[in-house]
């Protein structure tokens, strides 16, 4: 259930960087660029079988907000 949730909000906030209609072009120089202005939402999910001694699986999802911030007005 959390991992359809997880991929829930990945597909909407997905859907809304598309709407912002960047050309390939513009989204490889922001790509490039650690100091853009973008907003970045990561989301990492770790699956593993067979874990510890009872055979359980465990799961790991993190996520890795990166919000951009203005240290002088230059």
């Amino acid at each position: 259930m959390r991992i359809l949730l997880a991929w829930t909000v990945y597909l909407l906030l997905a859907q809304s960087a598309a709407l912002a209609q960047s050309t390939p072009e513009e989204l490889r120089k922001i790509a490039r660029n650690p100091f853009a202005d973008e907003i970045e939402l990561t989301f990492e999910d770790d699956v593993t079988f067979r874990q510890g001694p009872f055979d359980r699986t465990a799961n790991s999802l993190q996520i890795q907000p990166l919000f951009p911030l203005s240290i002088t007005t230059d």
